[in-house]
């Protein structure tokens, strides 16, 4: 396009012809949303060799990643409350106005969130829904939380300032003394970033290691637990071992043979094997599992002909489409009725994390990473949180 070709046009020329194409834009917008809507409720990216919404509008829409998220999340809201389209197309809202709005719209509130943001920047929204949804208070007491935070935690100390501390799986049970000292950085070789870790678990690793690593070189050390952890992953997921034996026919219907997995894993490549209408493989390696292609529940059995490596959105598609989407629904309703009911204590810990200290995204990644959401209290699901932390420093005391 030529970048001149409006330099003939006069003021009012540019001027109405900038508002019609742009009126145009926010009901392309709209008519973009609606379609993303559609094509997610049915889960065709699935038909297509995708293993969900997010890798389609990425790989085939040419959106960036936050640009999709953005535009799935909008799409999901729309069709819950379809006025939301409606006022995309007039340009009264824009897709992050929408997403601001998302976790508070219901049925008796949404024309008045959708009047209330109409033509409002994402800070004048997010400061009104602040004041509209004002956020509950902890249910820790100061003191409480004080108290909890100056234990002796393993591996924790003063948690106020300090730098973001990656996070890493605290044991049970500690193998040796622990110290108190500030954390100790690795600098790995495969990637520039840092780990930082207990001194004591580092020293300790040094102490069993001194024969096969004489240095104690630190990135050494993390690159052998690095071939146990994924030696230890494999042998659970596909029961890769240097000595298998001889296959054992198992009178279980439903047990897969570590033989059985092992070859479905080699014959599959550790990908999931769905081919979509267009031709594409699903390229997804994470959240693998096996699937009978003829059903156990049909007669189905767990062999190597019978099996295949697919991933957990395909898996769930092939069970829809075997059995009817009502009946996987129920199913899944049911299933998740029958697990435990554990207390959210999500906004809790975030806001008691925050109280001391700690930066919104470390608090945010504790409290997803660390197991605090699954403690039955919240002392202990802050307890958890912080041992999870690690190690901090000593904030630097005013002179």
């Amino acid at each position: 396009m030529r970048r001149n070709f409006a330099a003939h046009w006069s003021n009012s020329q540019c001027i109405n012809r900038l508002i019609k194409r742009v009126s145009h834009g926010w009901r392309n917008d709209a008519y973009v949303l609606v379609l993303i809507g559609e094509v997610d409720f049915r889960k065709l990216y699935l038909t297509q060799g995708y293993s969900s919404m997010l890798e389609f509008c990425v790989a085939v829409l040419h959106f960036t990643q936050d640009a999709a998220l953005k535009r799935i999340q909008a799409a999901r809201k729309g069709r819950e409350f379809p006025e939301i389209f409606d006022a995309v197309a007039d340009g009264r809202l824009h897709l992050s106005a929408v997403c601001e709005l998302s976790p508070h719209l219901t049925v008796e509130n949404a024309a008045e969130l959708i009047a209330a943001a109409t033509h409002r920047g994402k800070a004048a929204i997010r400061e009104w829904l602040d004041r509209r949804f004002p956020a509950p208070q902890l249910s820790l007491a100061p003191a409480q939380l004080v108290e909890i935070a100056t234990e002796e935690l393993p591996g924790q100390v003063a948690v106020a300032g300090g730098e973001p501390i990656a996070l890493l799986d605290v044991p049970k049970t500690q193998s040796a003394p622990v110290s108190y000292a500030p954390a100790h950085v690795v600098k790995t070789d495969w990637r520039d970033f840092q780990i930082k870790m207990r001194n004591s678990k580092l020293e300790y690793a040094r102490e069993l290691a001194s024969q096969s690593i004489p240095s104690g070189s630190a990135s050494l050390i993390v690159d052998a637990a690095m071939d146990l952890f994924i030696r230890h992953h494999e042998k659970r997921k596909f029961g890769a071992t240097t000595r298998p034996q001889k296959p054992r026919e198992s009178h279980r219907p439903g047990y897969i043979s570590a033989h059985v997995r092992r070859t479905v894993w080699e014959n599959c490549g550790g990908q999931c094997v769905i081919v979509g209408e267009n031709g594409k493989r699903c390229s997804a390696r994470k959240f693998l599992e096996y699937d009978h292609i003829i059903p156990l529940a049909r007669g189905g059995k767990s062999t190597v002909e019978n099996l295949r490596l697919v991933c957990r959105a395909h898996n769930q598609h092939a069970a829809e489409q075997a059995f009817g989407a009502e009946f996987m629904k129920k199913k899944r309703e049911e299933a998740q009725a029958a697990r435990p009911q554990v207390p959210d204590f999500r906004d809790d810990l975030i806001r008691g994390l925050r109280s001391l200290r700690i930066g919104a995204r470390e608090a945010l990644i504790v409290v997803e990473r660390s197991g605090a959401l699954k403690c039955p209290t919240i002392e202990e699901a802050m307890r958890t949180a912080l041992r999870c932390l690690g190690p901090r420093r000593q904030a630097p005391s005013s002179a």
